[in-house]
């Protein structure tokens, strides 16, 4: 049996509208997980669904939630390669050098070098207080 919320639901198909009802109307939680460990944010954050990230992020949705494999909606994001999503969460706070479960970080989930590029700088501008190697 699924998981899905319907807040789920209406972040996987990017539906602005029925997201903003759902959280109006008020959710029991807006970090539940389905059966993968997905939350309604990596579902948005995986579909480039930029302003449905934003209304979760603003309704006080877990930026750094993790799936069953380590991967924060960070990770979606780069993996599909949603540029403006990612720049978005990076805006919010989103931790770039968050590892998934295989020791993987966003951006080496990047298939696109822009998006590459991107988490770079933005890894490069954290400093070296942040190792990132083992």
């Amino acid at each position: 049996m699924s998981k899905m919320t319907p807040l789920h639901h209406a972040a996987k198909r990017g539906t602005e509208s029925w997201i903003r009802e759902l959280l109006k109307e008020g959710v029991d939680n807006i970090n539940a997980k389905d059966n993968f460990g997905w939350s309604p944010l990596h579902y948005a954050a995986s579909g480039g669904h930029q302003m449905c990230c934003w209304y979760l992020l603003d309704a006080g949705a877990e930026l750094e939630a993790k799936d069953d494999s380590g991967d924060t909606p960070l990770h979606k994001a780069a993996w599909k390669g949603h540029l403006d999503t990612i720049n978005h969460l990076l805006e919010w706070g989103a931790d770039k050098t968050s590892k998934n479960n295989e020791g993987k970080y966003p951006l080496d989930l990047a298939r696109d070098t822009k998006i590459a590029l991107v988490l770079q700088l933005d890894l490069s501008e954290e400093g070296s207080e942040n190792e990132l190697s083992d």
